[in-house]
């Protein structure tokens, strides 16, 4: 390795893109055995999701009322073609990430 390389690994802007992939790495594996912990209780995919969505929706109300000054205004028709596809998203990509934790183990 030459001289230039080692210095600019050591830069704060790597390491700290670093420490953020490891905090990411960190909270992922979090999320499976913060997500396994109802199942034992017998609660349901649709209650945990219900849990997670109703957990999200003040940040996004606070991000949605952030950027509203700094964004054009979408129309009516507009909302319709981005929110529509987008709920549908997210709760099918939820749903199934959450049925699937019931059959892996947290120790997986």
């Amino acid at each position: 390795m030459n001289p230039s390389s080692v210095a600019s690994l050591a830069a704060p802007g790597y390491r700290g893109g670093v420490a953020l992939a490891a905090l990411g790495t960190v909270l992922l594996s979090g999320k499976i055995v913060l997500v396994k912990l109802p199942y034992r209780y017998g609660v349901d995919a649709i209650d945990v999701l219900t849990l997670r969505m109703r957990a999200v929706l003040p940040l996004l109300a606070a991000v949605a009322l952030w950027t509203r000054s700094h964004t054009p205004r979408p129309s009516h028709t507009d909302w319709l073609g981005i929110a529509g596809p987008g709920l549908l998203d997210y709760y099918v990509a939820r749903m199934l990430d959450l049925i699937g934790l019931q059959y892996v183990s947290a120790g997986l």
